[in-house]
């Protein structure tokens, strides 16, 4: 049996990720379920799994902060995600395996029957990945609009906001972007880059904050633009924000 932990922050996802081990691949004995960066990291520490189901985009963070912050137990790893293709090459380089959403049956079979027959995920796979997908690297953020493509300085963006199934950015010399895809699509890449998810539809640079109301809990932002932060939310976000402060 190979024991493994899901680590995926929708609860829906996990039962049908479990649902497809146990009618397919009934080697797989699933030992627990996380949804947080450091929950996981903590689990994979006690529990010493084999293998990691892991999502990319958790409630606190992203699946590669997990890899970042991995010290001893190497587990292998199956990522499933909905990511972009230039992930998905990094992912194919880095020789680590990933199955997108909606995963398919046969390909999870694949993947599990893959993973047992090789060695655990090495630190030098983790740092290889990470380097291909290290969004400290990353000094522009390319989007494309109606009339053009544009290269928005990254460190110049205040937030983002989900409006549906679009996302606004509003940059700090006022101007706004409006483009078709969806806020949860810029938080891994920007994750690391002193952006924090607050709330569902608010994603904020963090050296923006203005200040932060304890009641409501809204945040005020440089350019005077109030945003909610969720109750979920509220205390990985006081936290952060007392780290930069120190």
């Amino acid at each position: 049996m190979i024991s493994a932990l899901i680590i995926e922050d929708e609860i829906r996802n996990q039962r049908m990720l479990n649902q497809l081990l146990q009618t397919h691949c009934p080697n797989v004995k699933i030992i627990g379920f996380c949804e947080r960066v450091d929950d996981a990291i903590t689990q994979i520490s006690l529990q010493k799994p084999e293998l990691i189901f892991l999502d990319i985009q958790l409630k606190d963070g992203s699946g590669f902060d997990i890899l970042s912050r991995l010290e001893t137990h190497i587990p292998k790893i199956i990522f499933t995600t909905a990511y972009d293709q230039y992930a998905i090459k990094a992912f194919k380089y880095s020789a680590i395996d990933y199955l997108l959403k909606p995963i398919i049956t046969d390909e999870l079979k694949a993947a599990v029957s893959k993973c047992s027959q090789k060695e655990d995920s090495s630190i030098d796979q983790i740092k290889n990945l990470l380097e291909h997908l290290n969004p400290n690297k990353q000094e522009y953020l390319t989007i494309s609009t109606q009339k053009a493509t544009e290269y928005l300085k990254i460190s110049e963006i205040i937030r983002f906001e989900a409006q549906g199934s679009y996302c606004q950015i509003h940059m700090n010399n006022g101007s706004t972007y409006m483009i078709s895809k969806v806020l949860k699509e810029f938080v891994p890449k920007l994750n690391n880059q002193g952006f924090f998810r607050v709330h569902q539809s608010h994603f904020i640079n963090l050296k923006y904050v203005k200040s932060h109301s304890k009641g409501d809990h809204v945040v005020t932002m440089s350019d005077g633009s109030q945003v909610s932060v969720s109750r979920q939310n509220k205390d990985d976000f006081v936290s952060e924000m007392s780290k930069r402060s120190m």
